[in-house]
């Protein structure tokens, strides 16, 4: 063996050492660049109907949940309402309140259509109340998980 060569054997094992620390480095970074899971919107449940009453209660596993929404049957009339709210299982303390949305309300520029999406936080079980004067509604309740 010439001065200042590697052994074989040594030369062997710096190989599968820088390789196994490659191999491992590679394997790190593919591990953090992809996600664990992916996280979407689920449907839940949904509600329908034409008059004024509580949906059923629905449970939400999620901390982000929202309600897609949408009154139907148009055309409305000049005496069409819709409210609604959600409180949770244990109080009627409403944690969504939409306010009342009447018929100039859906006819105005920045209410072109009787439709929207309201987003809420926490877990646990839920009721909407709904108040609807000639009109129909439904309700489409999503978690993102």
């Amino acid at each position: 063996m010439s001065e200042g060569s590697i052994p074989t054997k040594k030369l062997i094992t710096i190989i599968v050492i820088t390789w196994s620390l490659s191999l491992v480095t590679t394997l790190l970074v593919v591990s953090y660049s992809t996600p664990f899971s992916t996280r979407t919107w689920h449907e839940v449940t949904s509600f329908s109907g034409n008059d004024t009453q509580p949906t059923d209660f629905f449970s939400i596993s999620s901390e982000s949940w929202r309600i897609r929404w949408q009154v139907i049957g148009m055309p409305l009339s000049e005496t069409t309402s819709f409210w609604f709210w959600v409180h949770d299982e244990k109080t009627i303390i409403p944690c969504f309140d939409s306010g009342t949305f009447t018929a100039s309300d859906f006819q105005n520029a920045w209410f072109s259509t009787p439709t929207g999406i309201e987003y809420i936080t926490g877990s646990g079980r839920f009721q909407i109340e709904v108040f609807v004067e000639n009109a129909e509604w439904q309700f489409f309740i999503e978690q993102y998980s």
